[in-house]
């Protein structure tokens, strides 16, 4: 797959399901991190009446990373939390140098 992306210069897109298994969400047209479309990506998938968690990881990507994080704190009004963080060189090695990864899950009701 990485070949035949890389050659159509597409980015792939990954999700994790419910039970945690992840798979091919979509694509993402062009080389190297967008954080714009990034942003658009993750607004899709969320609820706009749920609060969330947001933690964005990148790897030598600090200013794609605040622009993702502002582009989803803009956009949608109920982030109780969003982070940046740098990605370990176990995940950095899989989506490369200037790579950006967003993970959220919702609010738990209870904390405890």
């Amino acid at each position: 797959i990485k070949r035949i992306t890389g050659f159509l210069r597409l980015n792939p897109v990954l999700t994790a399901n419910a039970e945690g298994k992840m798979g091919l969400a979509g694509f993402h047209a062009g080389l190297g991190a967008r954080p714009a479309r990034l942003a658009r990506t993750v607004l899709r998938k969320m609820d706009p009446g749920t609060v969330y968690r947001v933690v964005i990881a990148h790897a030598n990507n600090e200013a794609g990373a605040t622009e993702t994080r502002h582009r989803i704190l803009e956009q949608h009004g109920r982030i109780h939390s969003c982070h940046i963080t740098d990605a370990g060189p176990a995940l950095g090695v899989h989506f490369g140098p200037g790579g950006i990864i967003a993970g959220f899950c919702p609010e738990p009701e209870v904390l405890g």
